[in-house]
């Protein structure tokens, strides 16, 4: 029993053991974007670093609460999108990138993330609403599939359907549309740093040592 106590106590310093919710590193504020553009970080944890997010190939969205533009294409295409770069100092895991949409069209509308990891080749999550025009809706994309990350990583944001303006938004008080019921939610990832090879090292070794420790009670 005590040997049991002793190796869960060890796993559990070092964060085994249990199930935790990924702890927000990026955020994206859309009340302060002023139309030039690109999206500027508001919050990046110890450790963790990105690019403003741009648009490419399409023209400059026009006012706050609102990174959004016109000009998108019914389907996939590689000249039209949204892009940001992320990294760290340590290698990482992505859990989720949190966001909301809007299309000032009532018809159903599709954005689609893609990296660099396989030359933005296929989409590694996709998010699909419909609303009415001028409601903005609350999505998320799965990142977790790309594994460890060790090198900056760009994500390309596809947006796919008709109508004025596509992208993300939140009517977020303090910027166009604040006040509005349907307030949504600004730019965020959440991520988990993964141990360095000498932390591991050290929890293997406390195992060992509750194995031996073990193994010496039995023969006295």
């Amino acid at each position: 029993m005590k040997k049991r106590l002793i190796a869960a106590s060890v796993l559990l310093a070092f964060g085994f053991g249990a199930t935790h919710a990924a702890p927000t590193v990026l955020t994206y504020d859309l009340a302060p974007y002023n139309g030039d553009g690109t999206l500027e970080k508001t919050f990046s944890a110890p450790g963790f670093s990105s690019s403003s997010m741009s648009i490419v190939g399409l023209p400059n969205g026009t006012f706050s609460n609102h990174f959004y533009t016109s000009g998108w294409s019914a389907g996939v295409d590689l000249g039209k999108y949204f892009t940001v770069t992320l990294s760290a100092t340590a290698p990482f895991t992505l859990d989720k990138m949190l966001f909301s949409v809007e299309s000032t069209s009532s018809a159903s509308a599709t954005v689609a993330v893609r990296s660099n990891l396989n030359g933005f080749a296929t989409d590694i999550d996709s998010f699909t609403w419909a609303s009415a025009s001028t409601d903005v809706t609350n999505g998320d994309f799965d990142l977790a599939s790309l594994g460890v990350l060790s090198a900056p990583l760009e994500l390309r944001f596809y947006f796919q359907g008709v109508g004025p303006a596509l992208g993300f938004a939140n009517h977020e008080t303090g910027g166009t549309g604040g006040g509005l019921p349907d307030t949504g939610r600004d730019i965020s990832f959440t991520a988990n740093t993964v141990p360095e090879p000498g932390s591991i090292a050290l929890i293997s070794a406390a195992l060992l040592g509750v194995a031996a420790s073990g193994r010496r009670s039995k023969k006295s």
